[in-house]
């Protein structure tokens, strides 16, 4: 169980960074 507990806390944190990528990406983009 607390395995999985940490596999679900690794994929949360995953898609925050996937989140936060296309954020950094996008207002790159609007500064250019």
């Amino acid at each position: 169980m607390v395995y999985l507990e940490e596999e679900i806390l690794v994929s949360n944190l995953m898609k925050k960074i996937k989140r936060l990528n296309k954020k950094v990406f996008l207002i790159g983009k609007i500064n250019k």
